[in-house]
């Protein structure tokens, strides 16, 4: 295996890994304190937004799940496809 493909398949291991924690982390503490706090831009100005789960709670799950169900299963995906491939040396 190239050096390139070990290091580029590790990188890709680590970032996953990385990505399933904060994922892990965001899904705890939304629910725990049932609310989502977001800081964006738009037109130049800076914006933060809070969404309740009581307040509205369709837009908390969209979020809930994009935020940190996803990175999750793309982080598992991610991560199961790399060591795989690692191991496969």
């Amino acid at each position: 295996m190239g050096m390139f493909k070990l290091a580029f398949l590790a990188l890709v291991a680590f970032l996953s890994a990385v990505g399933i924690f904060i994922g892990c982390v965001m899904i705890v503490t939304s629910l725990q304190n049932g609310s989502i706090a977001l800081s964006y831009t738009g037109g130049g100005k800076a914006i933060t937004e809070t969404i309740s789960r009581a307040g509205d709670s369709g837009r908390f799950w969209q979020l809930l799940l994009l935020m940190g169900v996803a990175p999750v299963a793309i982080g598992a995906g991610a991560l199961w496809y790399s060591v795989r491939k690692l191991r496969g040396t």
